[in-house]
Parts: structure tokens; C-alpha cells; sequence
């Protein structure tokens, strides 16, 4: 028996006397016939039998319960930047293959877990009971490389959004329910809101929307918290504690003599005004996107406008969910007076940006 060989089946042997049931896998798929990772097995006696017969074999590790891991599986780097603004604590980290990993957590006595697939994020999964995982040394099927741990950590408790109570429903440490998503911002707004009203400072109201993130699915960034606090901050602290600052939207009053007077500031004079909301309307058809390119173009090269008026050169970002980059966007540029050598030099100096707002096949 080769090196390599011997260290699946010493592998294996290591983590049945850590405790955790292990199983032989061929190209991620259980080798253990009818039952399959079910028939994981701490028995010495049965690995060695096991990886005498595939020597090469995957050391399979069922997840859930009868390991007590529940693992986040980060396949892309959109994954990992998600888990990222998860601010999750530190854990063992295994590296599946370049730019994908596992986080391993542990999963509490008396709680559950369910397997899940990107409902966390784009190509981020949960295994939890019912499923498992190929764990270090394990060589890749397609890459022919190790699983290996880039992190050896103890396992860190696993969040309270990957937990379930016996009778199914979100469970945290606490005790507390999960906050889901389409009820976080509002959730967060009302208690920063609370907590300003009772004379908190801006950095305890974000310390405290930090704690309650957590039991967010999926959390927010960090950036989205700073945001709801300095928009609680911004509000006049209240002395009583039963009084709260609404959350829901508000209507300001303000005496007519008592408006102050700017002079308008324009992008283009007359039509365009700076720093406004302005919309291009008209029928199908009578060019309003492409009238809209035009003024992106002469903003970002500082080109005068139609009508002789000075332009200003500045940032652009166009946002669509309907015009394809390819063959839309970029040749109205071209026609707008805007040459692939100018793009290129905007796009350096960060003047034209594009932003599909849906996954169009068309420009993949």
C-alpha cells in the first residue's frame, strides 16, 4: 500500500477516534451500497475493510446531528465576499479547490439543521442534517488535489440563522427567533430607532445592531448597520422611554417664508438640473434610452450638449435591466462620438460604468 494510500485510511482512522462517523466516497458518492452515508461508522474494523477495498477512497463525513457539524459551503468569490459581510466568527476553514471552501461550525446538542442551496447566497450552501461533506485528505475528482484545512481552527458555534429548535422552526442561542429577510431593515430601523429615543450615542446603537444582525437571515453588511445608525443619529434623542421615534415614513411641515432660496445648478443649462431626478419620457420607440447614452457619453468626455452648452466632464453610471452591453450599449456609445480608445481611458479614470441589474444570457 502506497504512502498516499495509507494516509486515506490513517485519515479516516483519526477522525472516527475524534468521535466522528466516517464513510468511503468515489467522486463525492457513497461506496457503502443501500443506505449509503447513513452507513457511517466510527468501527475500526469496518474502515479498515472499507479503505482496504478502495484505497483511494474520499473520506465522506455525514453533517447534521450525528457528527454535530453543520457546514457553509462557499463555491464562488461572490460566496465568500457574502459570507464576508456575515461578520461570522472564526472556524475551521477547509479549501475544497481554488477559491471554494468549507466553514465548518459546530451544531449545538438538541438543535437541527437543514440542508439548503444558495437560499444564503449565489453558490453558497448549507449542509446540515441529512447531508455531508468530503473532508481533508481527500483528493478532488476533478482537480486531483487535496482537500486541505487553511484554517486550523476549534469549531466555532455554529450562527443562529443555520439552527432549528425540535419542532422546526428558526432557533438561536438566545432563544430568540430568526429576523428573515424582508423583515430585517424594518426590524433594525425599529430598534435603533428605540434605542436613540432612550438617549443612545450613534456607536451604541450600531454595537447593539450588530448583536441583533446576527439572528438576521442572511445578515446585513456592516455598512447597511452604519447606515440605519446614522440615520437614527440624525434624529433628536428623547428623555422618556416610552417614546420612540417613528420608523415608518414622515411628513415635514415647513412654513412658506421660511424656505431657503439656492439657485438651481445644472448639468446641462435648461434641461438638465445637478444633483435632481430627471426623467426622459415619451412612446416606444422615440429614442429615449438612446438619448440618454448621448448625455452620458458628452458627460463623461465633457463634450458640449446638442445645443452649444458647455459640458462638464464627470462620473457615469448606467444602470439597465434591458439594453445588452454588447450590442447596445457599447455601439450607441460609438455613435454618441465616444471611440473605444476614449472608453477605455474613461472607464480608467472611472467616468462610464455599466450595471446589468438582470443576468441577460445574451451578454454572458
Amino acid at each position: 500500500m502506497s504512502d498516499s494510500q495509507q494516509s486515506m485510511l490513517d485519515a479516516a482512522t483519526a477522525y472516527a477516534l475524534r468521535g466522528l462517523s466516517v464513510f468511503p466516497c468515489e467522486r463525492k458518492v457513497s461506496l457503502t451500497g443501500k443506505g449509503g452515508f447513513k452507513n457511517a461508522t466510527l468501527d475500526a474494523a469496518t474502515i479498515i475493510e472499507w479503505w482496504t477495498n478502495n484505497p483511494l477512497a474520499q473520506i465522506g463525513l455525514p453533517t447534521g446531528e450525528v457528527n454535530h457539524l453543520v457546514v457553509l459551503d462557499v463555491d464562488s468569490r461572490e460566496a465568500a465576499d457574502a459570507v464576508a459581510r456575515m461578520q461570522l466568527p472564526p472556524t475551521l476553514t477547509v479549501q475544497t479547490r481554488p477559491g471554494r471552501w468549507q466553514l465548518w461550525f459546530k451544531q449545538p446538542e438538541g438543535t437541527k439543521t437543514q440542508n439548503s442551496v444558495e437560499k444564503l447566497g449565489t453558490k453558497l450552501d448549507v449542509r446540515g442534517d441529512g447531508g455531508y461533506v468530503i473532508a481533508p485528505p481527500s483528493i478532488h475528482h476533478e482537480t486531483g488535489e487535496p482537500y486541505r484545512v487553511v484554517r486550523d481552527l476549534a469549531w466555532a458555534q455554529a450562527p443562529a440563522f443555520l439552527l432549528q429548535n425540535p419542532n422546526g422552526n428558526a432557533h438561536s442561542a438566545a432563544g430568540l427567533d430568526v429576523i428573515p429577510e424582508g423583515q430585517r431593515h424594518r426590524t433594525l430601523l425599529a430598534l435603533a430607532g428605540s434605542l436613540r429615543a432612550r438617549g443612545f450615542s450613534c456607536s451604541m446603537v450600531l454595537s447593539q445592531l450588530r448583536i441583533t444582525n446576527q439572528q438576521c437571515v442572511p445578515p446585513k453588511s456592516e455598512s447597511e448597520l452604519e447606515a440605519i445608525a446614522d440615520y437614527v443619529n440624525r434624529k433628536p434623542a428623547k428623555s422618556s422611554g416610552s417614546q420612540t421615534i417613528e420608523t415608518s415614513a414622515e411628513v415635514e411641515l415647513q412654513y412658506y417664508h421660511s424656505i431657503e432660496r439656492e439657485k438651481m445648478k445644472w448639468l446641462w443649462p435648461g434641461r438638465v438640473p445637478a444633483g435632481k431626478l430627471t426623467l426622459f419620457v415619451g412612446d416606444p420607440g422615440t429614442g429615449k434610452s438612446l438619448a440618454t447614452v448621448d448625455v452620458a457619453a458628452r458627460v463623461s468626455k465633457g463634450m458640449p450638449f446638442p445645443n452649444g452648452s458647455a459640458g462638464e466632464r464627470g462620473d457615469v453610471l448606467i444602470l439597465t435591466a434591458e439594453d445588452d452591453a454588447n450590442d447596445t450599449v457599447g455601439p450607441r456609445l460609438d455613435a454618441a462620438g465616444l471611440s473605444i480608445e476614449q472608453q477605455r481611458e474613461c472607464s480608467r479614470q472611472g467616468h462610464v460604468i455599466y450595471k446589468d441589474l438582470e443576468e441577460n444570457p445574451k451578454s454572458k
